[in-house]
């Protein structure tokens, strides 16, 4: 059972039994990914009309995942169960990240930098904007990743010459991590090392790979990527 058109998210489960795809028509399958067999499909869980499904992510027990459509919608998906449990709600703009926090508890970043916490059976619970300097402004952020063991922090980035590392339950700015000066270019990827987080990789418009000590902040490596 394969999708009928373009796979635009992928998320594997935390133990790495099950993975989830969604498509540009809303369409999201379970898979085991041992076997390469669908195990579940939920259809037109999001409106083709508006683009299909941006987000996904599977609870830590496998028996739940949260969904985001290009429409800025959010539902919880009873993986058990093969229905849609709840319509949680929704953001102006595109949603970059949704994620679960606890079992009961989820967060959601769209484009705009808002970030908006949710009770997963009962609805919105506060809304507040990510901030990624020490003054407010707006941004459109390109990238966020979640710590692996930090679920409560994570990575930003907007285009701009530094990273954020921000507490996604409060919005507050914990650090930042910046190219060399000097160098025209600006950060626009990056990701936590595997399985601890140590570590922070970066990826800039000048094709150079950044790596930064997550806690002290120091930039522990700069490499120029050969691309021809």
């Amino acid at each position: 059972m394969v999708h009928s058109t373009a796979v635009l998210v992928l998320n594997v489960s935390e133990d790495t039994r099950i993975m989830a795809s969604g498509d540009k028509e809303g369409t999201i399958k379970i898979w085991n990914p041992k076997t390469g067999k669908c195990i579940r499909s939920f259809e037109n869980v999001h409106s083709a009309n508006s683009g299909g499904v941006s987000a996904l992510d599977i609870s830590k027990n496998n028996t739940q995942m949260l969904s985001t459509g290009l429409d800025g919608r959010i539902k919880v998906l009873g993986l058990k169960s093969g229905t849609v449990l709840k319509e949680l709600g929704c953001h102006d703009t595109f949603i970059r990240k949704v994620s679960f926090l606890t079992k009961d508890s989820a967060v959601s970043v769209s484009q705009d930098a808002v970030s908006k916490l949710w009770k997963t059976s009962e609805g919105l619970d506060k809304e507040f904007k990510v901030l990624i300097e020490k003054e407010k402004e707006d941004v459109n952020l390109v990238c966020i990743e979640q710590h692996p063991e930090i679920p409560d922090q994570a990575i930003v980035s907007a285009s701009k010459t530094f990273l954020s590392l921000v507490s996604l339950s409060t919005g507050k700015l914990l650090n930042q991590y910046s190219c060399k000066e000097g160098r025209d270019e600006v950060l626009v990827q990056a990701t936590f090392s595997r399985p601890d987080g140590r570590f922070i990789y970066a990826t800039s418009t000048a094709h150079t790979l950044y790596v930064f000590d997550m806690v002290s902040t120091s930039l522990l490596q700069c490499v120029k990527v050969v691309t021809d």
